[in-house]
């Protein structure tokens, strides 16, 4: 027997991927979003897709910026995950309050996060709307992953403490490959 499930919580039965930050410049400005919308959308050319509310200080800054990094966060960043999707860029410097570190993209201005486990450096495609959110297509123009990490023969995550990713379940509920976690 099946019980039913709110529409509003209908999506928690679809596996949404990792949660990521997404880090972007505008101008001088850098900034980083917790997102855990996003998708791989093509493989020629390479693109992926992200979904940021419009009230976010976020969205303003990939249009204008035209350019985006997902960066793969571990399990150790727990807190830092959290605390940069519950606070604005708009008057914080996320990177400085959270002590994360840019790291220098090869392919566009907008930084990295050394921090995090991988990095994917993206040009904003297009983008369109869907419901309270904006979709933004990037292409994939560089790609890097720690090596102690990452398998780079079978092109997975290795099955360790240290790189296991985050899932947001909603709220301050998360779960790694092997933990529920509360923050």
């Amino acid at each position: 027997m099946k019980k039913e499930i709110p529409i509003q919580k209908s999506t928690s039965l679809i596996n949404p991927g990792c949660v990521v930050l997404a880090s972007m410049k505008y101008k001088d400005k850098s900034n980083i979003i917790t997102l855990a919308w996003q998708t791989p959308l093509s493989i020629k050319p390479k693109l992926l897709g992200i979904s940021v509310g419009f009230s976010r200080f976020s969205h303003n800054m990939i249009q204008n910026a035209g350019e985006f990094v997902i960066n793969i966060p571990g399990k150790n960043l727990l807190k830092e995950v959290h605390g940069c999707g519950r606070i604005s860029g708009k008057d914080t410097d996320k990177f400085k309050k959270f002590h994360l570190t840019e790291h220098p993209s090869v392919n566009i201005s907008s930084p990295g996060i050394e921090n995090c486990l991988g990095i994917i450096e993206c040009k904003l495609e297009g983008y369109f709307t869907t419901g309270d959110h904006t979709f933004f297509v990037g292409r994939v123009l560089g790609a890097k992953a720690e090596e102690t990490a990452y398998d780079f023969d079978r092109f997975c995550w290795r099955t360790q403490p240290d790189s296991e990713l985050l899932y947001h379940l909603g709220g301050n509920h998360y779960l790694t490959g092997s933990a529920y976690l509360k923050i």
